[in-house]
């Protein structure tokens, strides 16, 4: 639902209806990679009660923008099988066929293309898994809400299970007894608890939301870009290694920045007294 005279990404609510209000037609099918079916819905007048209003009014647009993050990584997984399927019927098929008298498996050429797909393969889900797995623990840099938010796992009170992996990441999050409680009843918790639980850094009036996400993305950037990617991989990483080996890792990466130009150009900068230009060298 379309609201146009309000700002881009406060345009669209969402909201949930009966299969068969006046007004409502399921069209054609929209084929699509994945697995889940979608399609085209034609509304004619339909009328919405409030008790339909599925969040916020105005508020659908982020929620289905971060849907697509985790979609992307389901999507990914069922490519991955598919691509796992299909080298495994050009290896039967290369037992099967002969050229020549000589089955394709024997030739070099096909040897090698079999080979090359199968190590892009490896690769390819081995990124998958990296990406599923940060995405399970919940890495994110920031996390900032507003202060009419909620959270909450509320899949118990309708026979499910708390869905993309929430059940490991919320109590690798918050403390464990808040995150057990959570879980098994199914309650929500106000901003003012998240942050109180660690769970976000920054409550702050919804007006003041977008502008304290760009303050701190402009700090961030505004970084030295090197620095930042090895001070998040070191405190990520580090946080599933051993202290001793995590400090190891960290003197590591503090050796690689030791020669940057950005590294000199920021006691140049800091010396001259004036703001450093880092360029990422």
């Amino acid at each position: 639902m379309t609201d146009k005279e309000a700002s881009t990404k406060r345009r669209f609510t969402a909201s949930i209806l009966d299969k068969a209000p006046p007004g409502l037609r399921i069209g054609a099918e929209i084929p699509v990679i994945g697995v889940m079916p979608t399609w085209s819905v034609h509304l004619d007048n339909v009328c919405v009660g409030d008790d339909a209003v599925l969040g916020e009014v105005g508020d659908a647009f982020i929620p289905l923008q971060n849907r697509f993050g985790v979609r992307r990584i389901e999507l990914a997984a069922h490519c991955i099988g598919m691509a796992e399927r299909l080298i495994q019927m050009m290896i039967d098929q290369a037992n099967l066929r002969k050229t020549f008298g000589v089955a394709l498996a024997d030739r070099q050429s096909v040897q090698n293309w079999i080979a090359d797909l199968t190590v892009e393969l490896k690769q390819v889900r081995l990124q998958l898994y990296f990406t599923a797995w940060k995405s399970d623990q919940g890495h994110k840099d920031l996390r900032i809400t507003s202060t009419n938010a909620k959270f909450g796992l509320t899949e118990v009170k309708v026979a499910s299970l708390a869905g993309l992996n929430g059940t490991q990441a919320l109590p690798r999050a918050i403390p464990q007894a808040v995150a057990m409680k959570m879980l098994l009843t199914g309650e929500m918790i106000s901003a003012e608890e998240a942050l109180r639980y660690g769970l976000v850094s920054d409550v702050v009036e919804p007006s003041a939301l977008a502008g304290l996400a760009r303050t701190y993305a402009e700090k961030i950037v505004s970084a030295a870009p090197l620095s930042v990617q090895a001070t998040k991989q070191a405190a990520v990483l580090g946080k599933d290694m051993p202290l001793e080996h995590g400090i190891l890792y960290s003197h590591l990466l503090w050796g690689v920045l030791r020669d940057t130009e950005d590294r000199k150009e920021g006691f140049k900068a800091f010396g001259e007294r004036r703001a450093p230009a880092f360029r990422g060298a």
